[in-house]
């Protein structure tokens, strides 16, 4: 059978730029490899699961434990650590 992923693009405006939200595979195969690996949040579903349930439920965990690696290095950076926060959302326009 074969596998099928999802995904979704989040984007801001953020003191009048466009940012993307893109993520990075992880695991020991892809440490240290930064030049082409990033793409949107994406991950596989089933075939009993709707695709953009899908997209939103992996979108919402890389958000997580990005936002969870932004509070760790504020901690390592203490007080003068940049402050802003990660708002991103998603429309199904």
């Amino acid at each position: 059978m074969p596998l099928h992923s999802a995904g979704i693009l989040l984007y801001r405006q953020h003191d009048g730029r466009l940012e993307l939200f893109l993520a990075h595979p992880g695991g020991p195969f892809w440490k240290d490899k930064d030049a082409g690996v990033w793409s949107i949040p994406k991950g596989l579903y089933e075939p009993d699961e709707a695709p953009l349930a899908a997209a939103r439920r992996k979108a919402e965990a890389d958000k997580k434990r990005a936002e969870a690696n932004v509070k760790a290095q504020r901690g390592a950076l203490g007080a003068a650590a940049d402050r802003r926060s990660m708002k991103y959302e998603a429309s199904s326009r």
